[in-house]
């Protein structure tokens, strides 16, 4: 059993005579935090993802509990003592019988002055589970529950800790209740609370890596349809390190909104020119940018795309999009051809990332692979720069390690979080630990803000599975 397994299960204890109900089982789950090494900000639009999942991890503990209430009580990650973070009536969740709708669930959400941080919207979601199960699988909770959380960073780092969260509550709760559900229905679960009740662009791909992850591997997906295509293990003279800082209050999501309906609006536009895209627009490239390679891009798609356009007037032109997430206010105005550029030439990053990898298990110390690998993931970070706003602790760290370059065993670096998350992927050789460190260290002199070096990966929540305590 790992460390912070057991650093868990003896905080559970403690909390078993001024939380827990004593003789009653107790469900634990965790899953893993992961790195976005490339694809993860287009998965959207159909890329390739490829992610690793992070020693770092959420546990989350469940007991049922008589009383009608979701009691939830979180460590502080400082002090490391516990306190009750969020109470939630079940009749929030459900009118008699009958759960309420998603919508619904939002609202009461929003209007709780609870909600406004990033870090209590995810504890919103632990209940949001219950929902989700309550309204896909028809189960019915005929009392509430006490949930322990323990976090090894914020929920709202750009280190995906919310998705984590989501995860390991579902794994517990439906042990808990003795629902089986598979990995990837679990992980879709998620994706609806996150889509539909908190409001979160993220894809079903990041639920999967939490999921289904695999120590020192990273994952292949693509969220259309929700797909694990399997894992690249690295070869033994790489290694892959995340840079993180410490996450603002609040992410900017209404920024990936923008992108993703610019996106959509220039797929309608390239595909209106197509003349068998008249009836069914998704016909074209089966709904998805990533389906359109670049070189055809460039070609025949490129010189049509406008900078910007304003959402009446595109609504005019060409009626809707077909994102069901995107909704076009009528006076705004989106950039269009930024984000399609990003997304094509992303998943072709992606595709290429993951061909030099496995070539780099044939060949591990061809310097042109290795030159290649790294960039890849600095052409991800400038194209990411194009259409959006990197974070500027992520800038200096791509920065930082890019001045390193391989006379130091580093090759490649990008950012790795959206929004104001600043956290940075990093490639080099498996030697390069002291650099990577170093890098963090001249950082925090520079700024006066802590950098810490994630540099270990875990399995997921389903690797795990659960330990009943009582």
């Amino acid at each position: 059993m790992s460390r912070d397994t057991d650093t868990f299960l003896s905080l559970v204890h403690d909390e078993q005579e001024s939380f827990f109900a004593p003789q009653r089982p107790i469900m634990v789950a965790r899953a893993p935090e992961q790195l976005d090494l490339i694809g993860g900000s287009a998965d959207y639009g159909g890329s390739l993802v490829l992610a690793l999942p992070l020693a770092s991890a959420v546990f989350v503990a469940i007991q049922p509990d008589p009383e009608p209430s979701i009691r939830i009580r979180e460590q502080h990650l400082d002090t490391h003592s516990a306190h009750e973070a969020l109470t939630i009536p079940l009749d929030t969740l459900a009118l008699g019988a009958h759960p309420i709708e998603y919508e619904q669930f939002q609202a009461v959400m929003t209007s709780s002055s609870t909600s406004n941080h990033d870090q209590a919207l995810w504890l919103w979601g632990v209940a949001g589970v219950w929902l989700a199960l309550m309204r896909e699988e028809f189960l019915q909770f005929r009392g509430g529950a006490r949930v322990l959380i323990r976090s090894d960073l914020p929920l709202n780092a750009g280190t995906d800790a919310g998705v984590a969260l989501l995860v390991a509550t579902i794994q517990a709760l439906t042990a808990a209740y003795g629902v089986s559900l598979s990995p990837r229905e679990m992980a879709l679960h998620c994706q609806i609370v996150a889509q539909r009740m908190l409001g979160s662009p993220c894809e079903a791909t990041r639920y999967l890596v939490a999921m289904c992850g695999i120590a020192n591997h990273p994952l292949q997906l693509r969220a259309y349809p929700c797909t694990l295509l399997g894992n690249l293990p690295l070869p033994n003279n790489l290694a892959l390190w995340g840079i993180a800082t410490s996450p603002s209050d609040a992410t900017d999501q209404s920024v990936h909104a923008d992108l993703r309906i610019g996106a959509a609006m220039g797929y309608r536009i390239m595909a209106n020119s197509v003349e068998k895209a008249a009836q069914s627009p998704d016909s074209c490239w089966r709904g998805y940018l990533a389906n359109i390679d670049p070189s055809e891009f460039d070609l025949f798609y490129r010189g049509i795309l406008p900078e910007q356009i304003g959402g009446a007037a595109f609504a005019e032109q060409y009626g809707s999009i077909s994102d069901a997430l995107g909704t076009i206010e009528p006076a705004r105005r989106y950039a269009v051809a930024s984000p399609v550029t990003y997304l094509i030439y992303e998943n072709f990053r992606a595709r290429s990332l993951a061909a030099l990898l496995r070539a780099s298990n044939c060949l591990p110390n061809d310097s042109d692979i290795t030159f290649a690998l790294g960039e890849l993931l600095y052409q991800s970070h400038t194209g990411w720069h194009a259409c959006a706003r990197v974070a500027p602790d992520a800038d200096r760290l791509v920065a930082l390690v890019q001045a390193a370059g391989p006379t130091q065993g580093l090759y490649g670096a990008r950012s790795a979080g959206l929004g104001n998350s600043g956290v940075v992927a990093v490639l080099g050789r498996s030697d390069a630990t002291e650099a990577v460190h170093a890098i963090a260290d001249r950082y925090t002199a520079e700024t006066g803000q802590s950098a810490y070096v994630l540099a270990a990966s875990s399995p997921g929540a389903a690797a795990f599975g659960t330990r009943q305590l009582k």
